[in-house]
């Protein structure tokens, strides 16, 4: 025997394989009795802000521009279950072009850091998105 097959007998020696239950499957039903209304418009709050390239977010394939810096904001609406992500281009203090996404923001929610209330608005396809204007 050679010391390879000897180390292999000494580690499954002693071990109790027991055979694998099946698992238990259980039936998954739905009505339209489960369908919730969903409304147009929301309550939201910044629960991340995170300064991050947007080859992190987009990923480096899918880039359209400059890998620069953007701001990534996570935010959830807890009565729904609803948490999404939008991402603005960053600009560094007093320096925010006043057509950007920063600005439109700033100029409707005034301040931009976790904890601050936002709109979301229920676009064509259901999904929820932050509102600007």
């Amino acid at each position: 025997m050679s010391l390879n097959e000897n180390e292999e007998k000494q580690k499954t020696e002693g071990v109790d394989i027991a055979p694998q239950k099946e698992p238990v499957q259980k039936t998954i039903s739905y009505s339209t009795e489960d369908v919730v209304e969903m409304p147009e418009a929301l309550k939201a709050v910044i629960i991340s802000v995170e300064k991050k390239r947007a080859s992190e977010v987009f990923g480096k394939e899918n880039l359209k521009g400059d890998d620069r810096d953007v701001l990534h904001l996570t935010y959830e609406n807890k009565e729904y279950n609803i948490t999404n992500h939008d991402t603005i281009g960053y600009f560094p203090n007093g320096a925010v072009p006043d057509r950007s996404k920063l600005a439109k923001f700033l100029k409707r929610y005034k301040s931009l850091e976790v904890g601050t209330t936002i709109d979301i608005l229920k676009n064509s396809e259901g999904f929820y998105k932050l509102r600007y204007d």
